[in-house]
C-alpha cells in the first residue's frame, strides 16, 4: 500500500514530492512501529543508500536501548493520545553502527484508508548526555550477561519512569508499579513528591537531595535506597539511575530514570559482575546436572556432573542437540516437557536413566524457561538431581513408616509394640515412667502380661471363650483376640507397676501389617485414666453435695431446663408456693409468675439462654396455689456446656414479703415526717433569714455568727426535707413531669448561672461548651434543672480549691449527652456500686467535711429514667469523676 503523506491529501503526487524533497529526515511508520517509507534525507542520515527498507524493520530498532526506553514512554503514548510530539532527544544507530543524537518530532496523520500513520522528523543535534547514556548501556550489557546468573530464575527486575516538571506528572512503567507493590489499574495519578514518599522515611531526604543535585549540576544521579513497607510487601531495596532534561536556557524540564528491585539481588550483585568462569566453577560444584538449551535444543552450557551421566565431557556437549545427548528414545519421552518449557511453563518430572557404567539412576528433572527482555522464551535451564539414594531409603523405610503412622494416629501416652508372639519390641519413655520398668529390661524379654492383673486376664479370657466359642489360654492371646477379628480393640484394664501400684488404663490394640498384609506385630496405645476416674468420682460427689445442699437450703432453690420447665425443686420452694414437688415439676416458671412480671421474666431468661448475661438478680412476684402473691428475690445463673450453649439454669428464690412490708412502712413514715417537718422548718428558715439579713446590724458579732450557722443548717434541713419528699413522690409514682421539646443550651446555661455562686464558696469555676450546641431534647426543664444543680453542686463541693468543673454537651443520632467533670479525688472502687443508692455517702462519719443528705444522686437517677434517659459515671480514683446524663433528642 502506498499511503498518503503530509501535504495536500487530495494531491497525492505533490504530497509525495514534498515528503521526498524535504531537507529534514522524515519517516512514515504504521501504528505498530514498522517503517513504511522514508525520504532521501533520512536515507543519508542512517546510511540506507540503496533506499530499501530492511525486512520487518521497526523504527525503535534503529534506536539505542536507552532511547528505546524514552521512545516507549515519551513518544508513543502521547502520540496515540494527543496526535503530536515535539523535540524529544534520541540516539539513532546508523548503518555503520555509530550513534547519532537527533531531535525527533512526530505527528499522527490519516493514511487515507481509515488507518492512522506516524510521521517522524529527525534533526541531528550535537549535545548529548554521554555519562548517563553509558550508564544505561552498562545496565543493558549487564542484563545481557545474566545468562549464567541464578540458575533457578532471574531475580532482577528493571523498570523506567519519567517526570514532567512543568506539569508535575510522573509516568511509571508496569515494572516500576510491580516493584512498588501497586496495581497500575488501581493507582491514583502521581506527582514527583508522591513518588518520593514511597521511599522509606529515613531515605526520602537523600533521594530528594540526589535529584536536586542532579538538576543543579546537570549530571546523572544514582542511588540505592529502601522503599517503605506496604500492606502487600515489606521493605524493598531498589537501585535507581537517572538524568535530568534541560531546555535551551538550561532550565530542567524533566527527569528520566530506571529502577531495579535489588532486594534479593543485593548480595548476588557481586556474582553478576563476576566472569563466566566463576559461574562455571559454581555450577560444577553442584552435585546435580545443570545445563542450558536454546530454542533449537542445542546445548550452550553443561556443568562437570554431565561427564558422569553421559559419555561426553562438558566442552564436547556444547553444540550437541538434546536428542544426541539423551538418545532418541529418552528424548521422545521427554519431548512433551521440552515443548512446554519452550512455551514458558516450568516443568518437573521423574525419570529412570541408565548411565554409561550400566548403573540405573533415578533422576528428578526440572526445566526452567529463560525469558528474554521482550518476554519471549530464548531457551531453558535443565537441572537434574540424583534421587537414587532417596528412592532406596524410601523403600527401606516402608515398614518403619507403618509403625510410625500407627503411633502418630494415637493420642495416648504409653506406647508399647510387640512381635506377633507378644515379645515387646517398643517400650517408650512414658511406659517406663508409668510402670517403673526400664526399656532394656523389657524389650525382647517379656510380654505385656508382666504388668497385667492375672485374675483380670483370666476373667477376660473366660468372657472371650464364651463369646467367640474358642478355647484360648490366659495370656497374650487374650489381649489380641478381638484385634485379630476386627483389626483393633479398645477396652479398660488394670495395670500393676513394678512397685505394686495399681492404676486403671484404657488400652487400644492395633494390628501392624507389612505391604503384603502380613501381621508383623501389634501396637498398644495406653492412656492412664486415673485422673478421669477421679474426675468422675468428684463429679458424682459434687452432684450429691449439690443435691443435699439444695434439699436442706433455707431458701427456695430450683433447676430449670432451657425450655423454662422446672426439673428439680426443693422443699422450701414447694412450701413457699403451696404446691407439691410433682405439681411444680409439671409447670414452667411462667405459670407461677405474676402476670405483671411475666414479660420481664421471659426477657431475662432469653438473655441467660443466649449468653448475653450469665447471672441475674431481681425482685418479682410469684403466684401461690391459693391465688395469693408473694414477693421474692430471684438470683439466677446459667450453667453452660463446653460449646457455650446453656445446659440448665439454677435459681434461688427468697421470700421477701415481710421485708417489702417493712420498706412500705418506712416509706410511709418518711413521707409523714417530711410533710410534718416542712412547714415548721420553712418558718424557722424565714425567721433566721430575717435575723441574718435586715436585723443583723442590731445583733452582736457573736449572735450574728450563731444566726448565720443556724441559717445555713436550716437550709440544709430544708434540702433534706425536699429530698425526702421527692423520694416519697418517686416511690408512690406521684412525681409529675411536664415533658416537652426544649433547647438544651439555655437550660445548661441557666443551671451554670444558678450554681456558680455556690461554686464560688469553694473557689471553683464552671466552664461549658453548651452555648455552641443547638440541640433540642425532650425533657421537663424544671426537673432537668434539679438534676443539673445536684451534679454541679457535687462537682464543686468535691473539687480542690481554685479548681474547675467542665460541662460538655455532645449530640448523637438519637441521644444528647451532658457530662459534668471535676478534678477532685474521684470515687473509690468500694463505693462505686452504692453511689446511686438512698442515703449513701462516701464519708458517712459524723466528722465528714462534705455535707449532704445522700439522696441527691438517687433522686437524679429516678428523674432521668422517668424522662427516658440514662445516667452514669466514669471515675479513676485520684483523678476526679465525670457524671453524664443521656437525654432523648426531640423528634423534628
Amino acid at each position: 500500500m502506498d499511503p498518503e503523506v503530509p501535504g495536500t491529501l487530495t494531491d497525492k503526487g505533490s504530497a509525495l514530492d514534498l515528503f521526498e524533497l524535504a531537507p529534514a529526515a522524515m519517516v512514515l511508520c504504521h501504528r505498530q512501529g514498522f517503517v513504511q517509507k522514508f525520504n532521501r534525507a533520512f536515507a543519508r542520515l542512517v546510511g540506507w543508500q540503496d533506499g530499501k527498507i530492511p525486512p520487518a524493520r521497526q523504527f525503535k530498532e534503529l534506536l539505542t536501548r536507552p532511547s528505546q526506553y524514552i521512545y516507549g514512554s515519551q513518544v508513543v503514548p502521547p502520540l496515540h493520545l494527543l496526535g503530536a510530539v515535539e523535540e524529544i532527544e534520541l540516539d539513532i544507530v546508523t548503518a555503520d553502527g555509530s550513534k547519532l543524537p537527533v531531535l525527533l518530532g512526530a505527528v499522527q496523520i490519516d493514511g487515507g484508508d481509515g488507518e492512522n500513520l506516524h510521521c517522524f522528523s529527525l534533526t541531528p543535534v550535537k549535545g548529548r548526555r554521554a555519562y548517563a547514556r553509558e550508564q544505561f548501556e552498562a545496565r543493558a550489557k549487564l542484563e545481557r550477561q545474566q545468562e549464567y546468573l541464578d540458575l533457578a530464575e532471574k531475580l532482577a527486575r528493571v523498570g523506567h519512569w519519567h517526570a514532567q516538571l512543568a506539569t508535575g506528572e510522573v509516568f511509571w512503567s508496569p515494572v516500576v508499579y510491580s516493584i512498588h507493590g501497586r496495581d497500575p489499574a488501581d493507582a491514583a495519578p502521581l506527582d514527583l513528591e508522591k513518588a518520593i514518599n514511597y521511599y522509606h522515611a529515613d531515605d526520602r531526604e537523600a533521594v530528594r537531595a540526589a535529584i536536586t543535585e542532579a538538576m543543579d549540576s546537570k549530571q546523572p544521579f544514582a542511588f540505592e535506597k529502601r522503599l517503605a513497607p506496604s500492606e502487600h510487601q515489606g521493605v524493598r531495596y531498589v537501585e535507581a539511575y537517572g538524568l535530568c532534561e534541560f531546555d535551551n536556557t538550561g532550565q530542567p524540564t524533566g527527569i528520566f530514570g530506571v529502577l531495579r528491585d535489588v532486594t534479593e539481588a543485593r548480595q548476588a550483585q557481586a556474582d553478576l559482575e563476576a566472569s563466566e568462569e566463576r559461574y562455571r566453577m559454581l555450577a560444577d560444584s553442584v552435585p546435580g546436572l545443570i545445563g542450558y538449551w536454546d530454542r533449537d535444543l542445542c546445548c550452550r552450557f553443561a556443568n562437570q556432573a554431565y561427564q558422569e551421566w553421559t559419555p561426553y565431557a562438558p566442552a564436547e556437549l556444547v553444540g550437541m542437540t538434546m536428542a544426541q545427548v539423551a538418545g532418541e528414545e529418552l528424548f521422545a519421552r521427554n519431548q512433551p516437557y521440552v515443548v512446554a518449557a519452550l512455551g514458558g511453563e516450568r516443568q518437573s518430572f521423574e525419570r529412570t536413566v541408565v548411565i554409561p557404567t550400566g548403573e540405573t539412576r533415578h533422576a528428578w528433572i526440572e526445566y526452567l524457561p529463560d525469558h528474554g527482555p521482550d518476554g519471549t522464551v530464548r531457551g531453558f535451564y535443565s537441572m537434574i538431581t540424583d534421587v537414587t539414594a532417596l528412592k532406596q531409603r524410601d523403600q527401606a523405610e516402608q515398614e518403619s513408616n507403618a509403625l510410625q503412622s500407627a503411633v502418630l494416629s494415637s493420642t495416648s501416652y504409653i506406647v508399647i509394640a510387640t512381635k506377633p508372639d507378644g515379645t515387646v519390641t517398643m517400650f517408650n519413655a512414658a511406659a517406663e515412667a508409668a510402670l517403673g520398668y526400664r526399656a532394656e529390661d523389657v524389650i525382647g524379654k517379656h510380654t505385656p502380661g508382666l504388668w497385667h492383673d492375672v485374675s483380670e486376664v483370666i476373667e477376660r479370657t473366660e468372657q472371650i471363650n464364651a463369646e467367640l466359642e474358642t478355647a484360648i489360654e490366659p495370656g497374650f492371646a487374650t489381649f489380641i483376640a478381638q484385634a485379630d477379628l476386627t483389626g483393633s480393640e479398645t477396652r479398660g484394664w488394670t495395670y500393676i507397676a513394678k512397685d505394686g501400684r495399681r492404676f486403671p488404663v484404657r488400652l487400644s490394640v492395633t494390628q501392624l501389617r507389612d505391604t503384603d498384609e502380613q501381621i508383623t506385630g501389634y501396637l498398644g496405645v495406653v492412656e492412664d485414666i486415673t485422673d478421669r476416674k477421679a474426675a468422675e468420682e468428684a463429679l458424682r460427689t459434687s452432684e450429691e453435695t449439690f443435691r443435699v445442699a439444695m434439699e436442706h437450703a433455707s431458701i427456695g432453690m430450683t433447676v430449670l431446663d432451657p425450655g423454662g420447665r422446672w426439673v428439680r425443686v426443693n422443699q422450701v420452694l414447694t412450701q413457699l408456693l403451696g404446691y407439691t414437688e410433682e405439681q411444680l415439676l409439671g409447670l414452667d416458671f411462667i405459670a407461677v409468675t405474676h402476670p405483671d412480671d411475666r414479660v420481664a421474666s421471659e426477657q431475662v431468661v432469653q438473655q441467660l439462654l443466649s449468653g448475653e448475661i450469665d447471672t441475674h438478680t431481681a425482685e418479682k412476684r410469684y403466684l401461690c396455689r391459693d391465688g395469693q402473691s408473694v414477693w421474692a428475690q430471684l438470683s439466677a445463673a446459667a450453667v453452660r456446656n463446653p460449646d457455650g450453649s446453656t445446659k440448665y439454669l439454677v435459681a434461688q428464690i427468697q421470700d421477701i414479703t415481710e421485708r417489702r412490708e417493712v420498706e412500705r412502712v418506712k416509706n410511709e413514715l418518711i413521707s409523714t415526717v417530711s410533710h410534718e417537718l416542712r412547714t415548721p422548718v420553712t418558718s424557722i428558715r424565714g425567721a433566721l433569714g430575717l435575723l441574718a439579713g435586715t436585723m443583723a446590724n442590731d445583733l452582736s458579732p457573736q449572735a450574728v455568727k450563731l444566726v448565720d450557722i443556724a441559717n445555713k443548717n436550716s437550709e440544709r434541713l430544708i434540702l433534706l426535707v425536699n429530698d425526702m419528699l421527692d423520694i416519697d413522690k418517686i416511690a408512690s409514682g406521684k412525681m409529675a413531669f411536664d415533658l416537652r421539646s426544649e433547647a438544651l443550651g439555655p437550660i445548661i446555661g441557666m443551671a451554670l448561672e444558678n450554681n456558680q455562686p455556690y461554686a464560688d464558696r469553694f473557689g471553683v469555676s464552671i466552664n461549658t461548651n453548651a452555648e455552641v450546641l443547638s440541640a433540642e431534647v425532650l425533657v421537663d426543664p424544671a426537673r432537668l434543672q434539679q438534676v443539673m444543680s445536684n451534679l454541679l453542686s457535687n462537682a464543686a463541693k468535691f473539687s480542690p480549691a481554685g479548681g474547675q468543673v467542665d460541662v460538655t454537651v455532645t449530640a448523637g443520632d438519637t441521644m444528647c449527652r451532658v457530662a459534668v467533670r471535676d478534678y477532685g479525688q474521684g470515687i473509690s472502687t468500694a463505693f462505686a456500686p452504692l453511689i446511686f443508692g438512698k442515703f449513701t455517702q462516701a464519708d458517712s462519719s459524723a466528722t465528714r467535711s462534705k455535707y449532704g443528705s445522700g439522696l441527691g444522686l438517687h433522686i437524679s437517677r429516678e428523674i432521668i429514667l422517668q424522662m427516658g434517659g440514662q445516667i452514669g459515671f466514669d471515675s479513676t480514683p485520684g483523678e476526679g469523676a465525670t457524671f453524664w446524663i443521656d437525654l432523648p433528642l426531640a423528634v423534628a
